[in-house]
């Protein structure tokens, strides 16, 4: 049985998503999530920032990784 290094265990399923894929997608889901919440004045509470910035990267980062899936397996 031969033992793969880390790069060749990258390859083994086929995908090559890494995360640097997502990050950017779901740094700008979060910076849009800030503009949403300073534009609408969605909350005037902390946990309402933080809750518009938690689904902006939520929210741009699955977007961001369904664009690498299926870019990657030509869908």
């Amino acid at each position: 049985m031969q033992t793969l290094t880390p790069n060749e265990i990258q390859f083994v399923s086929g995908a090559r998503i890494r995360p640097s894929d997502w990050l950017w997608p779901a740094a700008f889901g979060a910076l849009t999530g800030v503009g949403t919440f300073v534009v609408t004045a969605f909350s005037a509470t902390p946990v309402g920032f933080v809750t518009s910035i938690g689904t902006g990267f939520l929210i741009g980062g699955s977007l961001g990784a369904a664009h690498d899936f299926l870019r990657e397996y030509d869908l």
